[in-house]
């Protein structure tokens, strides 16, 4: 602005400048990362049982993900039919998002109904036939023995083994009884994640317009141009 000339060593001095200050941000950069994973690594209990505990928080939102994306395509065609009737945007997409719940709980019903008496039935002959199985086992056993005799010693330590067997498991009953309530719980808490899911999905399907306007800006100031684009696009 003044006129004045700048020489070629003050352009080198504040490019060797500008280097040197870029070499230090990267070497406090990796000082940085290394001691990070230093820390993960002598505190790696610590760190891994952080990461369940932020899975589990995160499961619901993750079901939730999940159900939006695949009810959505339901949701999609039945919105462009509903508005040609209606013709109010907000109205025309919220009776698709329940038209499309519908359809999936129907759709879930309805397998559940063809598969469920199939099972029942497949466990009823099971159950009726185990017991003649089992009668057919043992004559074809004792059969067996009565042509070799010297085998009758090896089918009664069978036996004595499976009796042994019987007996540990009639003791470790309470055991058993843990493992069952703590499958219930698991049950529970998969059907407590998978209403939380659902009712979060339905609030990214009703809010999905402004939710993705709003992803847009935050990719665009905080992100590169063009991994912004390949974001966006998908």
């Amino acid at each position: 602005k003044l006129g004045y000339p700048i020489s070629d060593n003050v352009i080198k001095d504040a490019s060797m400048k500008s280097k040197d200050t870029m070499g230090f941000i990267q070497l406090v950069k990796l000082i940085l990362l290394a001691g990070v994973v230093v820390l993960g690594i002598v505190h790696f209990s610590d760190v891994l049982s952080f990461f369940q505990k932020v899975s589990r928080l995160l499961t619901p939102l993750v079901i939730g993900f999940s159900i939006a994306f695949l009810v959505d395509l339901i949701v999609k065609p039945l919105e462009r039919i509903v508005m040609k009737m209606i013709k109010r945007e907000k109205l025309s997409r919220a009776l698709a998002i329940v038209l499309a719940f519908f359809i999936v709980v129907a759709i879930i019903l309805g397998v559940l109904l063809i598969l469920i008496p199939q099972l029942v039935i497949a466990i009823e002959q099971f159950i009726i036939k185990l017991p003649v199985v089992f009668t057919d086992f043992e004559e074809a056993i004792d059969s067996f023995i009565l042509t070799k005799p010297e085998w009758d010693q090896a089918f009664s330590q069978v036996i004595q083994y499976f009796e042994r067997l019987r007996d540990s498991l009639l003791a470790s009953l309470p055991d058993i009884t843990d493992v069952a309530f703590g499958f219930l719980g698991s049950a529970l808490t998969s059907i407590i994640n998978i209403l939380l899911g659902s009712i979060f999905s339905v609030y990214l399907l009703v809010g999905k317009q402004g939710l993705l306007r709003q992803l847009n800006r935050l990719l665009a100031v905080y992100v590169k141009p063009s991994f912004a684009k390949k974001t966006i696009s998908v």
